[in-house]
């Protein structure tokens, strides 16, 4: 137990003093490297559900703005100026971009709008997506 906690207070040296960085980083890289690839696979199973309850969440708090924008009679935000809406009626701290850092969607099909994030693989319209649908009113 006693060398495991001298090797990880080494480790927290080397990390946080810059000198010893510099002079450590050319071995700790590569391990860290290879250490990083194998690691991925794990948190990418943890993260990516995360992610994905997170973007649903999130596209129904938007869902919400929407409607509470609908009630009082305003007109709903276009596909072109979603981003805009997003950016100054949407308090969360990523300016309306998805857990995977792409911007929110919005699509208006008949008498639905469809919120929505690109999920995990980043594109828009594949089976990943996020998506969340508000019923519109009949005008």
């Amino acid at each position: 137990m006693k060398k495991v906690l001298l090797l990880l207070l080494l480790i927290l040296l080397f990390l946080t003093v810059p000198p010893l960085r510099s002079f450590a980083a050319p071995v700790i890289d590569p391990v860290g490297e290879k250490l990083a690839i194998l690691v991925s696979p794990v948190v990418d199973l943890v993260r990516t559900p995360f992610f994905e309850w997170k973007a649903r969440d999130e596209a129904r708090a938007i869902i919400k703005l929407m409607r509470d924008q609908e009630a009082i009679g305003q007109r709903l935000p276009t596909a072109r100026d979603f981003d805009d809406f997003l950016r100054s009626r949407y308090r969360a701290n990523r300016e309306g971009l998805d857990p995977w850092g792409v911007p929110y969607y919005v699509k208006y099909t008949g008498q639905r709008a469809v919120v929505g994030s690109a999920g995990a693989d980043m594109e828009v319209g594949t089976a990943d997506d996020v998506t969340e649908v508000l019923p519109l009113r009949l005008r």
